[in-house]
């Protein structure tokens, strides 16, 4: 038995999909602020969410300041191109989304309101 009629058919699938693809990698994001972080953990980053919400800025600092010379935050810039690839609601009720940046393959949770679109 030989497989041309499937790859066929993939190859066709992939031509009438590729447009849709296009358009979704076209729907990148910026950073709307200076002041975002995210990271890789999303129970860290409630955890960190956390800490701001009780006023408790000596936790928040030290843990955020660990968790970047880890590596398992990131501070993001204003205007930095992001990818979105995930999006749930947190402990607290509020919007997370999984981002990545243009070029890289880590991914961090941030607050939704951190990114927006070209077109917005």
């Amino acid at each position: 038995m030989t497989n041309k009629p499937v790859v066929g058919f993939i190859f066709i699938l992939f031509l009438l999909i590729s447009p849709a693809l296009e358009y979704l990698e076209a729907q990148s994001r910026k950073i709307s602020g200076d002041n975002y972080f995210g990271c890789t953990d999303r129970d860290y980053f409630e955890t960190l969410v956390k800490y701001v919400i009780q006023k408790d800025e000596k936790a928040f600092t030290k843990s955020l300041r660990d968790a970047l010379s880890l590596g398992s935050c990131t501070l993001f810039k204003s205007g930095e191109e992001i990818f979105r690839h995930d999006t749930t609601t947190s402990s607290s009720g509020g919007i997370l989304v999984k981002v990545r940046r243009k070029g890289e393959f880590v991914e961090y949770w941030v607050p939704i309101k951190a990114t927006y679109s070209y077109d917005e």
